[in-house]
């Protein structure tokens, strides 16, 4: 009897133990979960520091990047606090505003962490700040501010940039191959070429070159059957023969005619279509 009631005093006390423990660590959560829901709005920091602890390894300062292509996000941080240090990397847009956010809490020694920056969706053009801090935590000191609160910080700005068309574009034809110039344009790493048939049907990408010029192999002159002699001499005596024949070349004309426009390329970065330019294939001697 003894014995059960001693059981029932060790579950008891055990019980209030337990629950005397909860509220402590559900309060331990929510701060943590505070603490990183205001880190990732707040505003950046104006104050810069350079120092030996933190180091942005890419992209390199004033680094231009343009729209739709991922940049990496590379840095080397050294944990000046011991074992309460903290690691937060952010982005901040041109309205100061945070689009990126990396937070690794308690690190040790020295690291590098490394991660992609895709530049799409919400991203505007315009400078924006890379930041890398190794910050002082602990739960009974304010780290929601950071110019309250003990930290190292890094930072670098990189330009995103929208990739521009080339200036201009120009054709020449030698039969049925013509052949399309354009300049080297600043940022872009290859061309694509498209053509279409006709003004207002769809252009269709044929070629992607990093050459500053394309020749169009891929065409055949066309050519309209020739109308017999009986024919012929029919539509001359109804004095058709001369409406007919213009109406031929102009057929012939129309279906040996090709449209061509150039985009840049840098990745997944686009710049806007050139203006069209307009081919018309020779008739092979």
């Amino acid at each position: 009897m003894k014995k059960k009631f001693s059981n029932i005093i060790c579950i008891f006390l055990c019980a209030l133990f337990v629950i005397s423990i909860i509220p402590i660590n559900t309060y331990a959560l929510e701060r943590k979960k505070d603490i990183r829901k205001v880190r990732t709005f707040e505003h950046a920091p104006t104050k810069k520091v350079t120092n030996q602890f933190v180091k942005i390894n890419s992209p390199s300062n004033n680094k231009t990047v343009y729209r739709k292509k991922s940049v990496t996000l590379s840095v080397t941080v050294t944990n000046p606090y011991g074992r309460n240090g903290d690691f937060t990397l952010y982005v901040y847009n041109p309205k100061n505003k945070a689009v990126f956010f990396k937070w690794i809490p308690e690190f040790s020694g020295t690291r590098t962490y490394q991660y992609t920056l895709n530049t799409t969706g919400s991203f505007v053009l315009g400078k924006y700040r890379v930041i890398a801090t190794a910050e002082k935590y602990d739960d009974f000191y304010d780290d929601i501010s950071l110019s309250e609160n003990p930290y190292e910080m890094a930072e670098n700005v990189i330009n995103i940039k929208q990739l521009q068309p080339v200036s201009y574009i120009k054709a020449s034809v030698s039969g049925k191959n013509p052949t399309i110039y354009y300049p080297k344009t600043t940022g872009a790493a290859k061309y694509e070429i498209y053509r279409a048939s006709a003004v207002n049907k769809k252009y269709k990408k044929i070629t992607t070159t990093n050459k500053l010029k394309y020749t169009d192999k891929s065409l055949s002159f066309y050519k309209l059957k020739k109308i017999s002699k009986k024919q012929k001499a029919k539509l001359k005596k109804q004095k058709k023969y001369k409406a007919n024949l213009k109406k031929r070349k102009a057929s012939q004309k129309k279906h040996n005619t090709y449209y061509y426009k150039v985009r840049c390329v840098n990745g997944k970065a686009q710049s806007s279509y050139s203006k069209v330019i307009t081919t018309i294939l020779k008739q092979p001697k």
